[in-house]
């Protein structure tokens, strides 16, 4: 049984290595995404993001509270597997064509990156890697639509 389990789930990353695009800023900036998956935990809650020439904006609408979360980190493109360790700042608002799309949250100090799986001109699908020592240590693939 172990082998089974571990054969698909070599299969599963396999594919998911293969499946990886390369993508320019020029295709993200000015378009907006809404998260389809993984479905929101609230009903009626909306996550949206948006890319400028040197920004992510990661915007979360709370319905049942009324309220906006706003995260606006610096990021750049590259075709370079990225560390958590060194953020290439030189590299942000440069127009880059690439796999990865890296940011820096100033609010704690931490590099993150996502794997570009699929950019067609309606739906986004970016893999995001759980961090060194997060808890719990959970890998997620999340599928976006472009609403604008």
């Amino acid at each position: 049984m172990k082998r089974i389990v571990y054969l698909l789930v070599s299969i599963v990353c396999a594919i998911k290595c293969d499946a990886q695009v390369e993508i320019s800023n020029s295709q993200l900036i000015g378009k907006k995404w809404e998260r389809v998956l993984p479905v929101q935990m609230i009903e009626g809650d909306t996550t949206i993001i948006t890319f400028t020439k040197k920004y992510i904006e990661n915007y979360h609408y709370r319905i049942n509270h009324n309220d906006i979360f706003q995260f606006k980190h610096k990021y750049y493109i590259t075709n370079t597997e990225p560390s958590y360790v060194q953020f290439a700042n030189e590299d942000v608002g440069k127009e880059r064509k690439g796999r990865y799309i890296v940011f820096y949250n100033a609010k704690v100090n931490s590099i993150d990156f996502y794997t570009v799986m699929s950019l067609t001109d309606n739906e986004l699908v970016l893999h995001h890697k759980a961090l060194p020592k997060s808890i719990p240590k959970l890998d997620m693939t999340i599928v976006y639509k472009r609403v604008w």
